[in-house]
């Protein structure tokens, strides 16, 4: 039960920063997507720094030297990002799109799981999983004209993809701590009827 509760918050956590997300994409979509291909960049050279001063310092558990190769390969990129990440704008697009994509294989399982429960909204999830997911295929393929137009509409899906999931996750919560409830309350009563 405890499990099953902590998996609810993380799912209902991970929900609300994808919301968070969303809004900030529509908000600003240019220069959001500018900060989050910059802080990619620092993050990265900050591992290639990390990689190439454990060589050096012979902290490295690999001696024969490919630490120092992957660190001087992240320290370039994360370089090259972080001075110049529209270079990478370009590609953020993708990025989002595979995991709208990724998201959409699991709102496809979640909405079978919430049919099998009998609930009406399993077929509500299952038609916003399939708009889900050929919205991350056409993010994937990218038509539109600007960078702007695409994060804008990944912001809107992101929002409410979220707000979707933290919507199943309690209804889904609550039904099953009725059937345990049900469960329970039938048991008391077929052990009173034995007495």
């Amino acid at each position: 039960m405890k499990l099953f509760k902590k998996a609810n918050i993380a799912v209902i956590a991970a929900s609300a920063l994808t919301v968070v997300l969303g809004i900030i994409l529509v908000l600003n979509p240019v220069d959001s997507t500018l900060f989050i291909c910059r802080a990619a960049g620092i993050l990265l050279l900050a591992s290639g720094l990390f990689l190439t001063g454990s060589y050096f310092l012979n902290l490295s558990d690999n001696p024969e030297g490919s630490s120092l190769i992957t660190g001087l390969i992240q320290l370039f990129f994360g370089a090259w990002i972080s001075l110049r990440p529209e270079n990478l704008v370009q590609f953020l697009t993708v990025i989002i799109g595979l995991i709208i994509l990724i998201h959409s294989f699991g709102m496809f399982h979640f909405s079978i799981q919430l049919r099998s429960f009998g609930k009406k909204i399993g077929i509500g999830m299952l038609v916003i999983a399939l708009v889900t997911f050929i919205f991350a295929l056409v993010t994937i393929i990218s038509p539109f004209g600007t960078v702007a137009a695409t994060m804008i509409i990944a912001g809107i899906f992101l929002i409410i993809d979220g707000i979707i999931c933290i919507i199943a996750t309690v209804a889904l919560s609550r039904f099953i701590k009725k059937v345990r409830e049900n469960t329970v309350f039938i048991e008391i009563k077929d052990t009173d009827n034995e007495n």
